[in-house]
């Protein structure tokens, strides 16, 4: 509505500025959002992205830096409010050759994004009774007398007032006289702007208080919305059965997985369980709203937790979770790159791989080990030892493969030093086992059990054989 209103852009014309900018350009994120919050830990992100701005928003950026305003408000920074992606905001990346319209509509999500956080603008309202004649005349309006969020747009407070001012006195002189016929006007025809309010709106102006209940949830544009839970569920199930039919296997992606996905485990082979890769690392790894669960998309923000909760689910034979692309590009050490793969193969998951030619590198090694590669294969499904992903055990991830062996995984997910010990008996295992270490590819004796020290966000995998 915003880019309607200031350039004159259709919401066609609009998405797809929108998409560029985040799939061509790397200059926000997700664009299909109706969400206006950030993630209760993204303070920090926020603060350095702020720090990324470029040209003239620098200095107001700088501003808000400065001034402190970057809190934990709820307002902004909440969770709860966080409905399928959080709201759009720029990634920090540097501009590079972006055409005129695209320019505006980064430019218009930056503003908002930095004036978010600056102080309400303060205004004087006025209300003047004029006597002329002894007749008395109504005037009212409002004098800007600090900006606030509007300097971000430019605005100072001598271009807001609407009400001309006068000397102290009080006094004024009629130097002429308008006489105005007018009628009453219908309202205005809709604008591209107002018919998208209107939509997003659907039944406010319905006197039908059932008819407007009904239609309260019909917005648009965001994930879920629109057919009610049996459309759905009939949706889904017509998809099945086209894919039995044709030998097609089905993921649901961006999924709300109300009842505890209860349709999407009848009738998808695959639902995802976290929040998209967007810029990947640790932070989608693992520390993105670390311990949250949600009760809608998506799910969970890291895809630690989404394993722990969704394992509840999985097995031989049932749906499988999806973790999302992995970008070992964006990770910067080995031991995260280790830890991001087996999470997502001991939980029984694939790993779906969104490097690129030009950033892989030498990172291609660790999506080739054929050691964990063969869980996959196995069809594998591990389960940590809690479903609590504040409870440490949920680190600790055991499971059977078909030929009997056993797959135990200790994770780290700090960003200090931990040890980490297991006896095997604890697992309903009796005796000892021979131990080999699936990233060393190295065996490491016979053991009734196992203690470590993990580098930050390292883990170690173990196949346990008899």
């Amino acid at each position: 509505r915003e880019a309607n209103n200031r350039f004159g852009f259709s919401a066609k014309t609009t998405l797809s500025i929108a998409q560029a900018l985040y799939e061509k350009h790397k200059l926000t994120s997700y664009p299909r959002t109706d969400s206006r919050a950030l993630p209760e830990d993204y303070v920090g992100t926020v603060k350095k992205t702020l720090g990324t701005m470029e040209g003239n928003l620098a200095k107001f950026a700088e501003k808000a830096l400065e001034n402190n305003w970057v809190k934990k408000d709820p307002r902004i920074f909440n969770n709860a409010k966080i409905s399928d992606h959080f709201a759009i905001i720029p990634t920090g990346n540097k501009m590079k050759s972006l055409s005129e319209a695209e320019l505006k509509v980064y430019t218009m999500i930056c503003q908002r994004f930095i004036a978010v956080f600056y102080p309400a603008a303060e205004y004087l309202n006025t209300t003047r009774i004029t006597e002329i004649e002894g007749e008395k005349f109504l005037t009212e309006g409002k004098i800007l007398k600090t900006p606030g969020f509007k300097e971000v747009y430019g605005k100072t407070s001598d271009d807001e007032s609407n009400v001309a001012p006068i000397d102290r006195s009080g006094k004024a002189k009629a130097i002429e006289f308008i006489i105005s016929d007018e009628k009453t006007n219908p309202p205005p025809r809709y604008t591209e702007s107002t018919l998208l309010s209107m939509m997003e709106n659907a039944g406010k102006l319905v006197k039908d208080d059932e008819l407007a209940d009904a239609m309260k949830d019909r917005g648009m544009g965001t994930v879920g919305r629109g057919y009610g839970r049996e459309c759905y569920r009939a949706a889904l199930q017509m998809i099945a059965e086209s894919a039995r039919k044709y030998g097609t296997f089905v993921s649901l992606v961006m999924p709300h997985l109300y009842d505890d996905a209860a349709i999407e485990r009848e009738f998808g082979h695959m639902y995802r369980i976290v929040a998209d890769t967007w810029t990947g690392g640790v932070g989608h790894y693992s520390n993105n709203c670390r311990g949250t669960v949600f009760s809608n998309w998506p799910s969970s923000m890291n895809q630690f937790d989404g394993f722990i909760h969704w394992s509840q689910f999985s097995g031989r034979g049932k749906a499988i979770l999806d973790g999302d692309f992995t970008r070992l590009n964006t990770f910067t050490t080995d031991e995260q790159k280790q830890s991001v793969i087996s999470l997502q193969l001991v939980a029984g998951g694939p790993v779906a791989i969104a490097d690129q030619f030009h950033n892989i590198a030498d990172n291609a090694r660790f999506y080739q080990n054929r050691e964990l590669l063969a869980l996959n294969a196995d069809r594998f499904v591990g389960k940590p030892l809690s479903v609590d992903p504040n409870d440490v055990r949920s680190q600790t991830w055991f499971g059977q493969l078909s030929d009997g062996d056993y797959i135990v995984a200790l994770f780290n997910r700090d960003s200090t030093f931990v040890h980490r010990s297991l006896r095997f008996s604890e697992l309903g295992l009796q005796g000892s086992y021979k131990l080999r270490d699936l990233w060393r590819h190295a065996d490491e004796g016979v053991a009734d059990s196992v203690a470590v020290s993990l580098k930050p966000y390292a883990c170690k995998v173990l196949r346990l054989t008899k």
